[in-house]
């Protein structure tokens, strides 16, 4: 009966490959800031399946789905925003990361880009 139960329980559907990264960003770039500033930490939480390929992030404005770009060395998430720009966040499998933003504000682009490491 123990061996059915177990079999049973590897047949139903598993989410076991569901991943969270927390990645907290300390420093960044700007055209107003050229040189590496210090930054009032912010956080972006990654939801991820490689099985499903299907990503969400958390944020400071809520919860939306990205596209996850699975390589050998790391991960990428891409969020495309209404405006028709892209902000993207790579994670080396060391948990180094880099968050670019190319956003495009008010008719202006605003670009910046941010260091930090997630877990």
């Amino acid at each position: 009966m123990y061996k059915e139960l177990l079999l049973l329980i590897s047949l139903l559907p598993s989410y076991a490959y569901a991943e969270t990264l927390v990645c907290e960003f300390s420093s960044y770039h700007s055209p107003e800031e050229p040189r590496l500033q210090t930054t009032t930490e912010f956080e972006l939480t990654f939801r991820y399946d490689l099985i499903t390929s299907e990503a969400f992030l958390e944020g400071n404005n809520g919860i939306s789905s990205v596209l996850l770009v699975n390589g050998y060395e790391g991960l990428t998430f891409l969020e495309i925003l209404p405006t028709g720009s892209v902000q993207s966040t790579t994670v080396h499998m060391n948990g180094a990361a880099v968050h670019s933003r190319h956003s495009i504000i008010l008719g202006d682009l605003v670009p910046s880009q941010y260091y930090g490491l997630c877990r």
